[in-house]
């Protein structure tokens, strides 16, 4: 569901209402490219707002919610899979780095709380207290796994690097966990 994902940069297949937030997952691509209008309209209620693609500009600010989750997931993950991406655009290329412990204290992190599921605003508001707490938030963190064909500015931080086409890496990891080619079972 759309509540689990951070989308950052943007869908190619979603319009939003900026009037009532409402978002329209499509079965074809969006035509325009920086939260332009798209020609269509909202069908919540009686809002009838112009509907905008998603899809960022290169000076467009990420969109705030989804930053902030992003970051407070990236920051409670043992573990970052970095499947088929350069890396490359920033802030979004460093989240792999709270993954690590020198990421994850670099970035403040050890002082969110990420023990509940609130809100990630809320959350990257709170602050543990004592040592203890920062050592336990630390141990289990494993780093981070790229699989992607072209090389890229983290390579050298992770725990692991991958030169292969993600659908190979992917097939083959889900067969290994009993998923077979049908992931959806």
């Amino acid at each position: 569901p759309r509540s689990h994902l951070s989308i950052l940069h943007g869908d190619i297949f979603t319009e939003k209402c900026p009037t009532c937030h409402t978002e329209y997952i499509r079965n074809y691509e969006i035509s325009t490219i920086g939260l332009q209008p798209t020609g269509r309209y909202c069908t919540n209620g009686s809002c009838q707002g112009a509907l905008i693609d998603t899809l960022l500009d290169w000076e467009d600010a990420l969109p705030e919610k989804d930053w902030e989750t992003s970051q407070v997931e990236c920051a409670k993950a043992e573990l970052i899979l970095c499947l088929g991406t350069s890396l490359r655009i920033e802030p979004a290329g460093g989240l792999c780095r709270l993954a690590t412990t020198e990421g994850f204290l670099e970035a403040g992190a050890d002082e969110w709380d990420l023990s509940d599921d609130g809100d990630a605003k809320e959350q990257s508001k709170k602050k543990k207290k004592g040592k203890k707490k920062q050592q336990q938030s630390t141990q289990k963190k494993l780093g981070y796994v790229i699989v992607n064909l072209q090389e890229t500015p983290y390579d050298d931080q992770a725990a692991l690097v991958i030169r292969a086409k993600v659908d190979d890496v992917m097939e083959r990891l889900m067969s290994k966990l009993g998923y077979g080619s049908d992931w959806d079972t």
